[in-house]
């Protein structure tokens, strides 16, 4: 009545090395394995420049933040207003 084969009477099939899925699996990977390694001279350099182009993102972005904050900071505007208050009295 169970459909499902228990695993006393799967005890004839072959080993799973030798099964077609994991062999055709193999050979699969393997091609894959090999293409990467022929065409590793043409991913690598694709691979750096994308990490160097968001390292420099990162820092493009990181650096307009910390502006934007110095922008709106209260503090440092008042001080800016008053260093320009200053430095043009002393001109005068």
């Amino acid at each position: 009545m169970n459909s499902l084969l228990s695993s006393s009477e799967n005890d004839t099939s072959l080993p799973k090395w030798q099964q077609p899925e994991k062999v055709a699996g193999r050979v699969v990977l393997a091609g894959l394995v090999g293409a990467a390694v022929y065409f590793w001279g043409q991913i690598l350099p694709f691979l750096v420049d994308m990490v160097f182009d968001t390292v420099k993102l990162g820092i493009g972005l990181g650096t307009l933040f910390v502006l934007f904050l110095l922008a709106t900071n209260k503090r440092i505007q008042a001080g800016l207003w008053y260093l320009g208050q200053r430095i043009f009295r002393t001109a005068a």
